[in-house]
């Protein structure tokens, strides 16, 4: 797991992530602290790139990749960040040797994914009613929750790169394949009915953003030759089909003359983050809202019991229902309110604060809010999922990409050539030469 952070505001943009790494999972999981998450996306423009999540795209690894549209790129330079961006997104998508049968294999391991999450949830659903000595009806168990799938990606977004996309299409395209990867890979019992059911929630979540534990998620972030002020890009990816990259578009923030407001994004792991910038994170808000949920209803079916007729249960549920509903209106409104206290108690003035730090501390802002996670991990029952050194780099206009942290994994002094040839391919360009890797 990672955590990562970019700090913003109009003269630069300071980017950290930690250096740990997970491989395997369960006891015979390990841990790194050596991982390189943060990289120059240019050898030359002020333009900087992170990762998270997986840490390869379809079999490459990312390092690889980005070291490889590096040189690629060369002394060229584009007007945005979001040109340099799509110009990298185009060249992962298009200009590795990425075959068709390799995006066939992908798709049907998210196929097989899917499969498996739909029998674990049938089992967990059976030992459920087990446990509490319910009826068991099988049938029933199987085909509520293969329709639940069916139709839980019908309302969710088609991925943002796949321009052109109908049912029609991917029927055609996938249909028979997913026909085979559930004949092959089903081992519970499922009538007809179910099996459309599943068949449909396939082919659903082929084309629309419902991404696996595969996904990684890219930051690239800096100033284009016409930019005076930073921006800043942020996706998830989660591979490739023929109809191209399976990729969400998360986050956009351009700085600009009129924006007095700095930014603080948390990426991967973001509670600590946000408990700090806004006096809460997600978690605990949705857990009270829950919890105000169930109490208040409580409180009204008391009510309702305490002033009605006691054969009137019919009317009492009735109006437990109603009661249900303006519940959550309501409780939409008062969570609304506490997003407006949070944001001019906490986070507002917290960016305002940061729209006005020189580049140093931007730097110490973002390297302090990676430690800030590490350190919980560390004193917590939780999984260490954080730590290792703290790569820091700030971006700004005049002076480019600077590191002002960064770990090596060689000494450079034992390896003279290695300055020489950073720029190998552009110094005839530029007459540079560099002192960084």
């Amino acid at each position: 797991m990672t955590a990562e952070v970019a700090v913003l505001n109009k003269l630069a943009v300071a980017l950290a992530a930690d250096s740990k790494v997970t491989i395997g999972r369960g006891a015979g999981g390990k841990t790194y602290d050596t991982v390189n998450k943060l990289f120059r996306l240019s050898k030359l423009e002020p333009v900087g790139i992170m990762i998270y999540g997986n840490a390869e795209f379809m079999g490459f690894p990312w390092e690889t990749i980005i070291k490889q549209y590096r040189a690629r790129l060369g002394a060229r330079s584009m007007a945005t960040v979001r040109e340099y961006a799509e110009d990298f997104l185009e060249f992962t998508g298009n200009v590795l040797p990425i075959s068709a049968t390799d995006c066939l294999d992908y798709i049907r391991f998210l196929w097989r994914l899917e499969i498996q999450s739909i029998e674990n949830e049938i089992q967990n659903d059976f030992l459920e009613k087990l446990r509490n000595d319910e009826k068991i009806d099988m049938i029933s168990i199987v085909r509520e929750i293969t329709a639940n799938y069916a139709g839980y990606f019908d309302s969710t977004p088609v991925i943002d790169s796949f321009e052109i996309y109908s049912s029609d299409n991917f029927e055609k395209r996938y249909g028979y394949q997913i026909e085979k990867c559930i004949q092959e890979n089903l081992n519970q019992d499922v009538d007809d009915q179910s099996y459309s059911a599943i068949r449909h929630g396939l082919l659903q979540f082929t084309g629309r953003q419902a991404f696996s534990s595969l996904q990684s998620g890219l930051v690239v972030a800096g100033f284009g030759r016409d930019e005076f002020f930073p921006s800043l890009h942020h996706y998830r990816i989660d591979g490739k089909l023929s109809e191209g990259i399976r990729l969400i578009s998360e986050h956009d923030i351009d700085t600009g003359r009129s924006d007095h407001v700095g930014e603080i994004l948390p990426l991967a792991q973001t509670d600590m983050v946000n408990r700090f910038v806004n006096g809460i994170d997600d978690s605990i808000r949705e857990r009270l809202r829950g919890i105000f949920r169930t109490e208040l209803l409580d409180l009204a079916k008391s009510i309702l019991v305490a002033n009605s007729a006691p054969q009137d249960e019919d009317s009492i549920a009735r109006a437990a229902e109603r009661a249900s509903e303006a519940i959550a209106q309501h409780l939409d409104k008062a969570m609304h309110k506490a997003r407006q206290f949070e944001n001019e108690n906490f986070a507002g003035p917290m960016k305002s604060m940061v729209g006005l730090l020189p580049k140093e501390e931007l730097a110490n802002l973002a390297e302090s809010l990676v430690n800030l996670t590490s350190l919980q991990r560390r004193v917590s029952w939780e999984t260490e999922s954080v730590g290792g050194p703290v790569d820091v780099a700030v971006i700004s206009k005049g002076d480019g990409f600077i590191w002002i942290r960064r770990k090596h994994y060689f000494d450079a002094a034992l390896n003279p050539t290695f300055n020489t040839t950073y720029l190998r391919d552009t110094m005839s360009k530029t007459g540079e030469e560099s002192d960084e890797h």
